[in-house]
């Protein structure tokens, strides 16, 4: 870890640094298959021989979460350590299901990898849509997709404010695409999500202080730039903040790029003062 950092990151560096870990999570609820397997397995070598199925799940679920939990706080805290002026935290967390979940049971996640938050000095919850809103699913559905992610990080800043523990920073992970591995994937969005997406998160009051824009283009795709670049020409009043001011009207908005019509519903339209100057854009992703 010391030597990547020292490859990637100037221990002066004040951006964001995003450690990024998605095969796997500290929750054993949240984590996938493989590794629980794995991790059973590890329990079993453990246990006196002949030890129940109940006797090393008890051992492998308690086991898996202390560790992983471990792993993340000393990941953060060496991180911190050698960047101390940076904003330290993991890509996509906290997350949540697409659309439907267990509120009760994500509380209890939340709860349980509050050391792992506290630690941290940014909570970078990934709001990149999956579906195309009017093509694959509703609007109503995306809304509710950005609501619940957002809500996490609210949720973990209460509980921290809760101990008496500072809240923290709040900055969402946006795409300017569909995400690759849903029906719409890699399309860019229309003018609809793109509201949702990058103008709405900042004024949900859920503690949002900025979005990171990700992106990857191959350099050598000139289609492929120039499709993007004509993505932020469009929308380059949702940047600037221009007529976003006022809620939107119920009327459908096309999107002329790839002729989709979506009536435009936030429950709270999104508002950007135009008047206060954007962020540095300065980053840095491990």
């Amino acid at each position: 870890m010391a030597r990547h950092l020292a490859d990637r990151v100037k221990p002066d560096f004040d951006g964001y640094i995003d450690v990024d870990y998605e095969s796997w999570s500290p929750s054993w609820n949240l984590t996938s298959e493989s590794y629980r397997n794995a991790s059973r397995a590890l329990a079993r070598t453990q246990l006196p021989a002949g030890a129940s199925k109940a006797t090393i799940e008890t051992k492998t679920v308690t086991d898996y979460n202390a560790a992983g939990l471990a792993f993340m706080e000393m990941t953060l805290r060496h991180v911190q350590a050698y960047a101390p002026r940076a904003h330290v935290g993991f890509y996509g967390r906290p997350t949540a299901p697409y659309y439907h979940y267990n509120a009760t049971l994500l509380h209890a996640i939340n709860e349980a990898l509050l050391p792992m938050y506290n630690a941290s000095s940014v909570l970078m919850p990934s709001i990149y849509l999956p579906y195309r809103s009017g093509v694959d699913t509703s609007f109503a559905n995306i809304e509710t997709y950005v609501r619940d992610h957002l809500a996490q990080a609210a949720d973990v800043n209460s509980m921290l404010v809760a101990r008496g523990e500072a809240p923290k920073q709040v900055v969402p992970y946006a795409w300017y695409r569909y995400h690759d591995g849903g029906p719409s994937g890699l399309i860019p969005l229309n003018a609809n999500d793109t509201q949702l997406e990058f103008a709405f998160p900042v004024h949900a009051d859920d503690g949002v202080t900025g979005i990171i824009i990700w992106g990857a283009e191959d350099a050598s795709n000139l289609t492929a730039i120039d499709e993007v670049r004509g993505w932020f020409t469009r929308n380059a009043a949702t940047f600037r903040g221009d007529g976003v001011a006022t809620p939107p009207q119920p009327s459908p908005q096309a999107d002329t790029a790839h002729g989709s019509a979506v009536p435009l519903r936030l429950t709270t339209p999104p508002f950007i003062d135009p008047t206060v100057p954007p962020p540095p854009f300065t980053a840095c992703s491990l």
